[in-house]
């Protein structure tokens, strides 16, 4: 069930109001909140605050680095998605979060750079239902952490040192200071199975134009009382390559390795196809599904030779599938200072890649 799109939102100076999930009415009028979304943009649109982007206009949002942020959202949740066992999940909480369902509170977070996901089982209701975000000032919590002398931030950036939120948000050459805070990825509903995967990971040993040799790590889940008649089915297939094989397991997690004869290899650009396999894997009791996973894979080895010669010259060269690549990058920095914006701007920024031939993108560290 998807929480995105409209919520409430109230803001003042941390701690000069008692604030609770239950008295936000009292507090003042809410503004209009997108989610996924930054809170400055909300500021914006309501006509609090001029435009950041706007010559020195950033400055002015020094003062919203010291604020704290109640978000809302009521909705409505059906019998048969309220009867079971359910998790709340939030792809981006920025940063310091606390979270409440119907006055029931579920947890906290404070990284905003992964997925947060809490136990909503028995919280949630049918009908109405009432949840509550609030988000605590980052800039307050990291002066309450200890730094010692040989802890320093780039550039005097400490107050990063603790907080898990991108560097460049504290001011950098490419991007202004704007100490942000918001649900800046999509929110969630989501029905826990009973039977069924909890992870599974992909990886090619070897590869080859005769043979690849894929590995696959799993993990599932299950109520049933014993590990007994369980099993994996694995499917793949790209063009006119394809392979099927079917493994007993003893224990819910474990490795896996199967062999793809004459198998269609991922190449990066300028040195072949980037074929990709569509893999299935079904989790299966006494031969019934219970659960499948599908992604699209590229089968390929990729290795780094790097050595360092003291007056001669080194090396430092990647191999693809044991081919040598002439490698051509650029490097990825944020999309956007207010990172709610930046999925809009993927595919264009990728194109930009694609054109100038790059096959190689250094995710700069500062980012997210």
């Amino acid at each position: 069930m998807d929480l995105n799109g409209l919520w409430e939102l109230w803001h003042w100076p941390e701690g000069t109001r008692k604030a609770s999930p239950e008295n936000l009415d009292a507090l003042g009028e809410p503004l209009a909140a997108q989610v996924p979304g930054n809170v400055e943009l909300d500021l914006f649109r309501a006509g609090e605050i001029p435009d950041p982007f706007f010559g020195r206009n950033f400055f002015a949002l020094r003062e919203f680095e010291f604020h704290e942020w109640w978000y809302r959202k009521r909705f409505q949740a059906p019998k048969e998605l309220a009867s079971q066992e359910v998790e709340l999940v939030f792809e981006g909480l920025d940063t310091i979060a606390t979270v409440w369902l119907n006055g029931r509170k579920l947890g906290e977070s404070a990284n905003m750079l992964v997925e947060q996901r809490f136990e909503a089982t028995g919280a949630l209701r049918e009908g109405e239902n009432t949840l509550v975000v609030r988000l605590g000032s980052a800039i307050n919590w990291a002066r309450q952490k200890p730094y010692e002398p040989l802890n320093f931030g780039p550039e005097a950036r400490d107050e990063a040192l603790w907080l898990r939120k991108p560097t460049h948000c504290f001011g950098w050459d490419i991007a202004p200071r704007i100490v942000s805070a918001g649900i800046w990825r999509p929110v969630r509903l989501v029905v826990r199975k009973a039977n069924a995967f909890e992870q599974v990971y992909y990886y090619t040993f070897d590869a080859s134009p005769e043979k690849a040799t894929l590995g696959l790590w799993f993990a599932f889940r299950t109520d049933a009382p014993t590990l007994d008649g369980f099993s994996l089915r694995l499917r793949g297939t790209c063009g006119n390559s394809s392979f099927e094989k079917t493994w007993g397991t003893e224990f819910n997690r474990g490795h896996l390795q199967v062999n793809i004869p004459s198998p269609l290899l991922w190449w990066p650009k300028g040195y072949g196809e980037p074929h990709l396999y569509t893999v299935t894997l079904d989790l299966l009791k006494d031969g019934q599904v219970l659960d499948t996973h599908e992604e699209r894979i590229g089968l390929r080895t990729l290795q780094l030779q790097r050595e360092e010669r003291f007056g001669e010259r080194g090396c430092f060269r990647f191999y693809v599938n044991n081919v040598p690549i002439r490698v051509l990058g650029a490097n990825w920095v944020p999309l956007d200072a207010f990172h709610s914006r930046d999925e809009e701007r993927v595919e264009q920024v990728i194109d930009l890649f694609d054109d100038l031939g790059c096959q190689m993108i250094r995710c700069w560290g500062g980012g997210v």
